[in-house]
């Protein structure tokens, strides 16, 4: 999850859909009581038969940036209002930036005055943060719960298309070449 917490708001920023954590954002806060968006992704992981991981984008920064690249499939959840803190920025560029990057999801409420007012800004610094590249989608943008419930399980598809792709498919043991062999009489 790429997303504030309540001590890391932008400036001017409405606390509205912000809790302690980066993963108490929901900005569909309508009706109140709400549970937060990475509750419904976990949700939809789980039901698809994927294995969930959710924190905040900082503290998957070692495994999504080894060496050999991550171990399985990733898609970031991204609060456009993300890329106004310098360090979540950061943060993005460094991930997206690789050859096996996880799918990022940019989820807008336009219906959010301070989402429309400040769109253009958060566009450019996002297109900043996370660049183009042939073949991979820049990101999928989401402008409602209804829309994040119905795209999740297609995201979560082309994230495992893509990791399949960069050839970082590794089984957890080696396993061993198929040998064809005659059977023999005793």
């Amino acid at each position: 999850m790429a997303a504030p917490d309540l001590s890391r708001l932008p400036s001017g920023r409405s606390a509205e859909s912000y809790g302690r954590d980066p993963q108490d954002w929901n900005p569909f806060s309508e009706p109140k009581g709400q549970r937060p968006l990475v509750a419904y992704a976990r949700e939809q992981a789980v039901l698809h038969g994927f294995l969930a991981e959710v924190g905040p984008l900082g503290g998957h920064m070692d495994q999504l940036t080894r060496d050999d690249g991550p171990d399985a499939p990733g898609v970031i959840v991204v609060d456009p209002w993300a890329v106004r803190d310098a360090e979540l920025r950061e943060s993005l560029r460094r991930v997206c930036r690789l050859a096996s990057r996880p799918l990022p999801i940019v989820v807008w409420n336009m219906k959010d005055e301070q989402t429309a007012r400040a769109e253009t800004e958060l566009r450019a610094l996002l297109r900043e943060a996370i660049p183009e590249r042939p073949g991979v989608p820049v990101a999928a943008h989401i402008t409602s719960l209804a829309a994040f419930d119905r795209d999740l399980p297609r995201i979560f598809t082309t994230a495992l298309t893509i990791y399949s792709r960069s050839n970082r498919l590794r089984p957890e043991y080696p396993l061993a070449r198929p040998r064809l062999t005659a059977e023999q009489d005793d």
